[in-house]
């Protein structure tokens, strides 16, 4: 934990030319295993397992090692954090997927009603995964928000609307 702080506060110019190099190494097994590893608790509270999988990511994307992207069902479907897994797909939505994980387009698609007299912490990754397929325009996207099944209360989220604008056009 305290080597990943260390190594995300490289910021000088000769710490960041350190970062292009490491590209050609392959990917530290122990960092591979924290970014995949599923943190085991569903609280809204910030935990140790849950700051190092958010670290690890950070740090794998700023080495830029790209294969990451490719680890969805492992590191997000698989966590048990719904806050992990909005994390995730905060950082996974800069990219293009290709193929979008099919994951996430049920996570759009399925019928899910957020109410406050019964509050649930699923909003926080249906959300991330609503601006996931948004970053990500395609006709399988396209799809997913046309057919959402996400609402508050009954209400379509403004969420929805406009990613669905953004990947109409």
């Amino acid at each position: 934990y305290l080597l990943y702080l260390r190594l995300l506060e490289c910021h000088r110019p000769n710490q960041l030319r350190g970062y292009s190099q490491s590209r050609e190494l392959a990917i530290p097994p122990s960092l591979r295993d924290d970014a995949l590893k599923n943190t085991g608790v569903a609280v809204t509270s910030q935990t140790l397992e849950g700051i190092l999988k958010q670290r690890s990511w950070q740090l794998i994307l700023r080495l830029g090692r790209l294969e990451c992207l490719s680890w969805f069902d492992r590191a997000v479907a698989g966590e048990d954090s719904p806050f992990i897994r909005k994390t995730i797909m905060e950082h996974l939505s800069c990219f293009r997927l290709d193929p979008l994980p099919r994951t996430a387009i049920g996570w759009v698609r399925e019928a899910f009603d957020y109410d406050r007299a019964h509050p649930t912490d699923d909003w926080a990754f249906r959300v991330a995964a609503i601006r996931l397929l948004r970053s990500n325009p395609s006709a399988d996207s396209l799809d997913a928000l046309l057919h959402f099944g996400y609402t508050h209360s009954g209400v379509v989220l403004f969420d929805s609307i406009n990613a669905l604008a953004d990947v109409a056009v």
